[in-house]
């Protein structure tokens, strides 16, 4: 790596520091502990977005889950309720690919998931999805993770010189925004159904990060980008098991996060979702990180069965319509 590549990363780093750390400070000093979990997933939004688009979208976009937050946490009661709140949130998400910022906007959707399957433990207690001070509570976990991000980021950036992300034509954000429509509703459907309040969330989460559009929708990329997901996943459960500290935990997390926003644009698919994946699992937490890690491992390698499985279905179809497209005389 050469010196150049060092100075940036260090600078990504103090700049994800100021960005993540003073808002999980925040929330674990005004509201329960498990709610900084809640906060990271806000983080994620504002944070993300901010980097790849502008304030204005950044803002707009911590809005969103800071109002579909709550609603998630109450439409995961009913499977049915979650799968349609979940399209809707992914149809939204699927434009924003035709501006090129949906690998920011589809942290919204990662958030969801979270909250749709399995919201956070608030004491000794199952989380009480239809008590006013819960969903109030995690509104402003939300709110604290999302804007904080979107305010400060785009003032520390402000002098820098950011590439504006390449725009997808038409039939790529068409066919992204069917694709991720339609698994992660099926999928959504299928874990509130069948393993609700679980680890199954990361099926879903797998999906979302491996989906993608236009010239990353081979199936050599989802490939890479499926290993990379599942690799992250078992050096994540790795490093909890070796690891027991939770600060040192975090520490890693950030080191991660920080490698996956320097590699989020780069040529090798599978670096970005191998990076994501271990920061989620670090800077997230869990109950038990110990014991679910093998859960995690496997809902992750189903998620990564069906990406492949829908960009085959999808690769099939664009290829049809193709083959019947009429010619010019």
């Amino acid at each position: 790596m050469s010196g150049s590549q060092r100075s940036r990363g260090v600078q990504i780093a103090m700049l994800l520091a100021a960005a993540i750390l003073p808002p999980l400070i925040m929330v674990g000093l005004l509201l329960e502990s498990r709610m900084a979990i809640i906060t990271f997933f806000g983080l994620l939004v504002g944070l993300l977005v901010a980097l790849m688009a502008d304030q204005r979208l950044a803002l707009t976009a911590a809005l969103l889950i800071t109002l579909l937050g709550p609603v998630a946490v109450v439409a995961g009661l009913v499977p049915t309720a979650g799968a349609a709140l979940m399209a809707l949130a992914c149809i939204g998400v699927g434009i924003t690919a035709g501006w090129g910022v949906h690998k920011g906007m589809s942290m919204i959707l990662l958030g969801l998931s979270y909250l749709l399957v399995d919201p956070p433990t608030v004491g000794a207690t199952t989380a009480e999805r239809l008590d006013s001070d819960y969903i109030a509570a995690v509104m402003l976990a939300l709110a604290i993770g999302a804007f904080w991000p979107a305010i400060v980021v785009p003032l520390l950036l402000r002098n820098a010189t950011r590439p504006k992300p390449p725009r997808n034509t038409r039939a790529d954000t068409i066919e992204y925004t069917a694709v991720i429509t339609v698994t992660c509703a099926i999928a959504t459907w299928g874990v509130l159904t069948w393993a609700p309040q679980s680890n199954s969330s990361w099926l879903l989460m797998t999906l979302i990060v491996v989906v993608q559009v236009g010239p990353q929708a081979t199936m050599s990329r989802t490939l890479q980008r499926v290993g990379g997901t599942v690799l992250g996943g078992a050096v994540a459960a790795g490093l909890v098991s070796l690891v027991p500290t939770g600060p040192a935990l975090a520490i890693i997390g950030l080191a991660a996060l920080t490698l996956a926003v320097f590699t989020a644009t780069g040529p090798r698919y599978w670096l970005y979702s191998f990076f994501l994946t271990p920061a989620i699992v670090l800077l997230s937490g869990a109950d038990d990180p110990a014991a679910v890690d093998s859960a995690r491992v496997g809902y992750t390698v189903l998620g990564g069965a069906m990406a492949l499985v829908a960009i085959l279905v999808s690769g099939w179809i664009r290829d049809r319509l193709g083959s019947h497209t009429p010619t010019a005389a």
